[in-house]
């Protein structure tokens, strides 16, 4: 008696969203990946968020599940849908409010939050009718008050 068999192989992918993103491209991967076979995560590559930073790859879109990193090595136990997950990050603008002379101090640091940051100086900045108080977050001085070389 002769028995014909076939033996069916299991396959499995990873998909990758964006989870919000505003430019460019999600990842694909096309590969089939059998039971145990070692798959890399993809970068993020062009991918972007406005005001956030790229964290980490995970299984859940608010980053509650497993965190996966660029390149990391996985061996494939079943198909993987992973988020790109972000943190958001703020940035100081410096605003010379009238200045006569000199040069407005640019920080071009994106900070995450609580991340200390060092408020500038003044650098050469003038105002020949006024001296400089403090860095404020409001022209008219209203705001919030920070000194020079501040550290928030």
């Amino acid at each position: 008696m002769l028995v014909n068999y076939q033996i069916i192989r299991n396959t499995y992918s990873i998909t990758y969203d964006g989870n919000g993103h505003d430019e460019g491209d999600v990842p694909t991967d096309d590969k089939a990946y059998t039971l145990n076979e070692k798959a890399e995560i993809a970068k993020a590559g062009n991918l972007k968020k406005d005001k956030h930073v790229f964290v980490e790859w995970n299984t859940d879109s608010e980053g509650n599940g497993t965190g996966y990193t660029e390149e990391q090595q996985v061996e494939m136990k079943g198909n993987l849908k992973l988020y790109a997950i972000w943190e958001r990050v703020f940035t100081i603008t410096y605003n010379g409010n009238g200045h006569t002379g000199g040069t407005v101090p640019v920080d071009s640091k994106a900070y995450k939050l609580n991340e200390k940051a060092t408020i500038s100086g003044i650098g050469d900045l003038e105002n020949k009718d006024h001296d400089f108080v403090e860095w404020n977050t409001s022209a008219d001085g209203e705001g919030t008050g920070y000194d020079p070389d501040h550290q928030e």
